[in-house]
């Protein structure tokens, strides 16, 4: 499963924290999770604060250093995601000029 939420700033933000384990526990009813992600700063303090949360069991899961090849799944939602996200900035702004 899969879901993106807008937050503040990258990393351990405690805003995104606490939306994803929200996220996580009410929307898909889960009491643990697996997080993937890459070696990146931003990604390995988000999953750390949502464990401190202490509100889910979160399991981590990393490809190999170097091998980003071996995360080609996320990469691929990500891509999906700003697709959707461009798509409607699109129509965003084509409302916005009919009604002007």
């Amino acid at each position: 499963f899969k879901f993106a939420h807008v937050i503040p700033k990258k990393g351990g933000c405690p805003y995104a924290a606490l939306r994803v384990t929200n996220a996580i526990k009410d929307e898909l009813g889960h009491t643990e999770v697996i997080i993937k992600c890459d070696h990146e700063p931003s990604i390995l303090a988000l999953r750390q604060r949502i464990r401190n949360l202490g509100q889910i069991q979160v399991l981590g899961e990393e490809p190999p250093v170097k091998e980003s090849w071996s995360n080609g799944l996320i990469e691929n939602i990500i891509r999906a995601e700003q697709g959707q996200i461009r798509t409607m900035r699109g129509i965003a702004v084509q409302v916005q000029a009919q009604i002007r």
